[in-house]
């Protein structure tokens, strides 16, 4: 579905549209912005310095339990919980966006979300994240529902309050 890049590569940083990926042995430090050697199209785009807007899961999640951690002006935190079966939902600034993900021994995608890159890659403990810059924040999906079945998630995730 998408360009495979080993992550055990130690810390040479992969340029993706949004999101720079410094893969270590055991975990991969992704931010956002540009970088002197790889400046991109994200150096003239202006994003919300907060949450103006709230994005979510559209897809029918019903059966799930519905429990929102975190809600303020940089960051919303939202897990999606039936049985043994988790979804993970995170919309943050895209400015100060900095996250820390186990990526060791696996492989990182480019998956299309509805027209925006997206990074993709299987932890050792089988969830699967998937990490995209949506045009006015960063949204970060993580499930044990499979591949296949996240990214259709990942489809749905649209505005749901202006």
């Amino acid at each position: 579905m998408g360009k495979k890049i080993p992550m055990s590569l130690g810390a040479l940083r992969s340029f993706f549209k949004d999101l720079i990926v410094k893969p270590f042995t055991d975990h991969s430090h992704i931010t956002t912005g540009s970088d002197s050697e790889d400046p991109t199209e994200s150096d003239t785009v202006i994003y919300p310095e907060k949450i103006e807007s709230k994005y979510d899961i559209t897809s029918d999640m019903s059966g799930y339990e519905k429990n929102i951690l975190s809600d303020n002006e940089t960051s919303r935190y939202i897990i999606y919980s039936q049985n043994d079966i988790v979804v993970s939902f995170y919309q943050h600034n895209v400015s100060d966006y900095v996250s820390d993900v186990n990526t060791e021994n696996s492989e990182i995608e480019h998956i299309d979300i509805n027209g925006k890159e997206a990074i993709g890659f299987l932890d050792n403990h089988n969830y699967y994240t998937l990490i995209w810059n949506n045009g006015e924040y960063v949204i970060h999906l993580s499930s044990n529902i499979g591949k296949d079945a996240l990214i259709e998630i990942a489809k749905s995730v649209q505005k749901v309050e202006p």
